[in-house]
């Protein structure tokens, strides 16, 4: 497993899964166009997946060998807490630093241990109140880790010259030192060498919908990543780093073989064929019954595009 830290030099988005296959086929599909079909049946055949990816999540740069990276919050039910006031800041958390995160899948302590400490072992982040940090962390993250913009764009219809759809698209100017990371699992060397050439196209190309006006501009360092090869493949549940679209078989084990614990999204987007069907998919940070190694499904979401929906899954010791 390798780790890829992206340092924004402009305003970027942050990129989900989907997002991240996208861009990653499109660059496969500028640089190797003869390639591209066999590229995708291979996603398509879950023996051959060539690498799966996850989201991405933020990480503050301490030194040059030293980083605090964030996960997304895990989605189990709330803990019991009898201060309302610290439970409505507890569900407004979306990211949960590394150390946390990983004592929270080995099943070490759960969240109701967390509260229970907080100020004492753990602490909300007073300038990022989505944050939740270990309580000597908190003093490195002294400032805010980034501020959003948003972006309207109109479509102009050529004829008329009227403006005939307005969207709006999300940019976020990272502070000093913090930007955001991804984990890529890959099937052999070769998958490693193609994700790599892609990658370089997309630091010289940009990220996101706005590189026309200079945003989504990166570089990036990847390294390996040993931190969940210890844990236990065989632990009764999973959490995904990555959106998941389940195929009809993991819906049926899915309710099967024990609880979940889960947020959806929807997403329908645009391409230059029209718009593209909808698809569902479960949340980063969703809970599962763990009962293979493989998750998730390619979507053929028009003619012309598919939406690749593999879960990123981590083994998690949660007691039912």
């Amino acid at each position: 497993m390798k780790i890829v830290y992206l340092e924004p030099k402009s305003r970027f988005p942050f990129l989900s899964s989907d997002s991240l296959y996208g861009a990653i086929i499109y660059a496969l599909s500028e640089l190797f166009p003869d390639k591209l079909n066999d590229i995708l049946q291979m996603f398509k055949n879950k023996d051959e997946i060539p690498f799966k990816v996850s989201s991405t999540f933020p990480f503050l740069k301490i030194d040059d060998n030293k980083y605090i990276r964030f996960y997304p919050k895990i989605i189990i039910n709330d803990p019991i807490c009898k201060d309302i006031s610290l439970l409505k800041k507890f569900k407004k958390i979306e990211f949960i630093e590394e150390n946390i995160f990983l004592n929270l899948l080995n099943g070490n302590y759960d969240y109701g241990h967390v509260l229970d400490n907080i100020g004492i072992e753990f602490i909300i982040n007073e300038y990022n109140e989505k944050f939740l940090l270990t309580y000597d962390s908190n003093e490195l993250l002294n400032d805010g880790f980034f501020s959003k913009e948003i972006n309207n764009h109109n479509v102009i219809n050529r004829i008329t010259n009227e403006s005939v759809n307005i969207f709006y698209s999300e940019n976020y100017r990272f502070n000093n030192n913090k930007g955001l990371f991804f984990l890529v699992d890959f099937n052999d060397s070769s998958s490693e060498n193609l994700f790599i050439a892609a990658l370089n196209f997309l630091r010289d190309r940009g990220f996101g919908k706005d590189i026309s006006t200079g945003n989504g501009h990166f570089e990036f360092i990847i390294e390996d990543y040993d931190m969940f090869n210890e844990f236990n493949k065989n632990y009764s549940y999973f959490v995904t780093l990555s959106r998941f679209i389940p195929n009809e078989l993991d819906l049926e084990n899915i309710s099967k073989f024990g609880n979940s614990y889960y947020d959806l999204g929807l997403k329908r987007s645009r391409d230059t064929h029209g718009l593209r069907k909808q698809t569902r998919f479960f949340k980063e940070g969703s809970v599962f019954p763990n009962f293979a190694n493989i998750y998730g499904s390619v979507v053929d979401t028009s003619s012309k595009s598919v939406e690749i929906g593999y879960a990123f899954n981590i083994p998690y010791n949660l007691e039912d």
